[in-house]
């Protein structure tokens, strides 16, 4: 184990067979190296016998060729063999490189990397059930026969009948999902060290079912092998067709299936249209509502909820397979590139059968039309942050479709869920999803994941994805301090009980009140002033961000700006210059503004000495600090480098802001003055606290 090698790609079946030769030639004394059969192709099959020990071995390669690792194993064995004398004298080693060679080289594409799924599924290549080496041996088993082997079996067949194997073993791989283990009798004095074993090679252990209902399972990951004469009792036991009809139609089902991936794969991602601009809300409406009434027999379409505005979230329902997916678009509705998705997926599904039999596909176009709609601005473009921004509306995370769901933890309790959340909900307890799966898109910096499970095997995958998209890995911190980061930019899903746990186990504070200030404002002081209809109040909505007019009606800012957002007096004049703002929004502005100077308040009063003493030690004694101390170890960037990159910036900036008609050049320097008052009285809080202001 100490010396196997750093294998970075897999072997092609030349450079297997020329080694295998390589190794006979110079080891003639100790291998026989002899032809067993041919491919189907014509091609030899060769297998090599080393030692003379009493207990013999073989082992065969590729018997899946898509499963390429055993041949690593058989290419290592027959480098190391021959320093063991010992092996050799107790066991007789019969090794076949390559079983499959004419299937192993139709993969040899992906042999040498990259690793993706995109570049396997490109090159993959895997034979029918009926031309695989395993599930060809001739059989009759009650009213069932199989009588034509294919041409690797027969070979097989005649390596097991020549050396009567004390042990076989045909060396498989898992693509994804962990280690498990298909094992002849149950030798249950080695169950525990085979449950141990993937974790001292970094792996995990598939603690899932079994691949098929009639394989036993001995123990967590460790079964018998599947056979045939298990799958006719198990059908002749439990369904009341022909068990010969079932094994056919098994036939069947696993061709299609290793047919299809790759061909699949490839057409769907060659016909992705060059999407120039976002749809409306209207529009991914209208072609959901076409795609189900031209596909009325494949797709049910129907209503699962309404918006906070009254308006109807739909749902369709596609195909009859028996896995459950679950998609939906705009969670975040400021971030709608998943409503592409969804829009390609209903535009290309009927396309390919075997998706529909294998899957129902639940698609919600739009969980959130109401706040989807007030991003419409800049679905078409300019796509710059100026437009971006003037457009830009998210909802409050109380409103958020993905964060209220109902939950008691604790002494903590939300049970006001939003409408789009009721919706959501509605679908899942309807559709019972086997997959779920939000649609959201990083406006900046890159590609991270939440996962629920660490599925560590598809880990390097999802690094990789980025890059062969021609995208970045946010490899930066997770979003809260209370996430899990399973690998770089892979996360666990953000969670209110990791939230509560987190302020629990790390503040003094309340943590209900960490995640649920402000109750005194919403539910006594702002309905207070509501009702006695303080500023006109009743005029408007209770709670809005929106801006109104003197009468309550919504101002409509477009009437008195330009086409570059600068005010237009003269319309301004016109229009009416009385605007409104919400009770709601008015108090919560006063409070952020009044936090400003209690934060400036609390800092001095609480911590006012103690952050003059640090300053003063700090100039007086720099190098005890711990962070210079850790720092020492690097050498030094000149101070006059930043103070020159300091003087650059803010004469840039100056000069920018003059010439910009949004942000005079003065600004630049309030909001400067403005950080500086601020960074010591709020870095204090956050430390202290885990709150920020």
């Amino acid at each position: 184990m100490d010396h196997v090698p750093d294998y970075s790609r897999f072997f092609t079946v030349d450079e297997l067979l020329n080694h295998s030769r390589t190794v006979a030639f110079n080891h003639t004394d100790l291998v026989h190296y002899q032809n067993i059969g041919t491919s189907r192709n014509g091609e030899a099959i060769s297998m090599l016998s080393i030692g003379n020990g009493t207990k013999s071995l073989l082992l065969y390669a590729c018997p899946h060729p898509n499963e390429p690792i055993g041949s690593l194993l058989i290419d290592y064995l027959l480098s190391v063999l021959f320093d063991y004398s010992e092996l050799l004298v107790t066991y007789t080693w019969h090794l076949i490189p390559c079983i499959d060679p004419d299937g192993t080289r139709l993969n040899e594409g992906w042999f040498s990397g990259p690793f993706t799924i995109r570049n396997y599924a490109r090159y993959f290549y895997r034979p029918r059930t009926e031309e695989q080496v395993e599930w060809t041996f001739p059989i009759t088993y009650k009213n069932y026969s199989w009588t034509t082997p294919s041409n690797e079996t027969q070979a097989l067949m005649y390596a097991i009948r020549l050396v009567q194997p004390d042990f076989l073993y045909g060396l498989h791989n898992s693509g994804f999902g962990g280690m498990y283990y298909y094992i002849s009798q149950p030798l249950v004095d080695i169950f525990p060290e085979l449950e141990q074993l993937p974790s001292t090679l970094g792996l995990y252990l598939a603690k899932g079912e079994a691949e098929a209902p009639w394989v036993t399972q001995y123990a967590p990951a460790i079964f018998s092998p599947l056979s045939l004469v298990g799958a006719y009792d198990y059908y002749e036991k439990y369904t009341t067709t022909d068990p010969v009809t079932m094994i056919v139609l098994l036939y069947i089902q696993n061709t299609v299936q290793g047919k299809d991936v790759k061909t699949i794969y490839d057409s769907l991602m060659d016909h992705v249209p060059d999407y120039s601009r976002f749809f409306t809300v209207d529009e991914l409406l209208n072609h959901s509502r076409t795609v189900a009434f031209n596909h009325s027999d494949l797709v049910h379409y129907q209503n699962i909820g309404t918006s906070r505005n009254g308006e109807a979230i739909s749902m369709l329902s596609i195909g009859n397979g028996t896995k459950s997916l679950l998609l939906y678009a705009c969670p975040h509705p400021n971030e709608p590139i998943g409503s592409l998705l969804i829009d390609y997926l209903l535009s290309v599904l009927f396309d390919y059968s075997e998706l529909l039999v294998t899957y129902t596909w639940h698609l919600i176009p739009c969980i959130d039309p109401d706040g989807t709609r007030l991003n419409e601005g800049w679905f078409s473009g300019p796509f710059t942050i100026r437009n971006y921004a003037r457009y830009f509306y998210r909802p409050r995370t109380e409103e958020q479709v993905e964060w209220t769901f109902p939950i008691t933890y604790k002494n903590y309790s939300w049970t006001a869920p939003s409408n789009e959340t009721q919706a959501l909900m509605y679908a899942i307890r309807l559709v019972q999803p086997d997959f779920l799966y939000g649609l959201h898109n990083s406006g900046f910096g890159g590609m991270y994941y939440y996962i629920s499970q660490p599925l560590v095997d598809i880990f390097p995958e999802l690094e990789q994805l980025p890059s062969t998209l021609g995208l970045y890995l946010a490899k930066g911190e997770a979003e809260a301090p209370w996430v899990t980061q399973y690998a770089p930019a892979i996360f666990s899903p953000l969670s209110l009980v990791g939230a509560y746990d987190y302020y629990e186990k790390y503040t003094t504070t309340d943590p209900v009140t960490m995640m649920y200030g402000g109750g005194t404002t919403v539910w006594i002081i702002i309905p207070i002033l509501y009702y006695t209809n303080a500023w006109e109040s009743q005029k408007m909505p209770i709670v809005s961000n929106s801006v109104f007019d003197i009468n309550g009606y919504y101002y409509n800012t477009s009437k008195v700006l330009d086409n570059n957002s600068q005010l237009n007096e003269t319309a301004y004049n016109i229009y009416g210059s009385d605007m409104r703002l919400p009770l709601g929004f008015v108090v919560v502005f006063g409070f952020t503004l009044a936090g400003f100077s209690a934060a400036i308040v609390h800092t001095i009063l609480y911590h006012g000495k103690s952050c003059v003493e640090q300053f003063r030690i700090s100039l007086e004694d720099q190098k005890n600090d711990v962070h210079a101390q850790l720092m020492s170890h690097y050498a030094e960037v000149p101070e006059f480098w930043y103070y020159i990159l300091f003087v650059v910036s803010l004469i840039l900036g100056t000069i920018n802001g003059y010439h910009n008609e949004l942000l005079s050049g003065h600004v630049l320097l309030i909001t400067m003055i403005l950080n500086i008052m601020f960074v010591v009285p709020f870095g204090f809080i956050m430390a202290t606290t885990g709150f920020q202001i």
